[in-house]
């Protein structure tokens, strides 16, 4: 199950990065996500604070990064993570390169993120899934 990128950026002052995941029966315990930066540029790092709570432990899962229009990066974090950033009120999203780091900020205290009209029905069909799979 995919969702694309979409933009993970509350409104101009934020950077503009955008947002993917995708869970498979294969790897149930596990959301691979994709950050992206528009532009060209090397993508080292994905860190989020969901209301607090840090989540920076993300394991790169792709060897390098995309190029294109806009540069994307697979990373993977545990479904326990990946619903704390979800259900958090408040995300700010850090993507790091390699002299510097953006921020973008999504989740119900920032309601113009599209990725927030994505996470709810990922999560849910998520759950289905991983229900039935047992």
């Amino acid at each position: 199950m995919r969702q694309q990128p979409v933009s993970a950026a509350s409104g101009l002052s934020d950077a503009w990065h955008t947002l993917g995941f995708e869970w498979s029966q294969k790897t149930p315990n596990v959301v691979y996500v994709t950050a992206g930066v528009q532009g060209i540029t090397n993508i080292f790092d994905l860190a989020f604070n969901a209301d607090g709570q840090v989540v920076d432990n993300l394991k790169t899962a792709s060897a390098q990064t995309e190029y294109g229009q806009w540069s994307t990066r697979r990373f993977a974090m545990s479904w326990g993570e990946f619903l704390s950033v979800a259900n958090a009120k408040e995300v700010k999203m850090r993507v790091s390169r390699a002299n510097d780091y953006t921020v973008s900020s999504f989740g119900p205290a920032h309601p113009n993120a599209l990725v927030n009209t994505k996470l709810a029905p990922f999560v849910a069909k998520v759950r289905d899934l991983r229900a039935s799979a047992k």
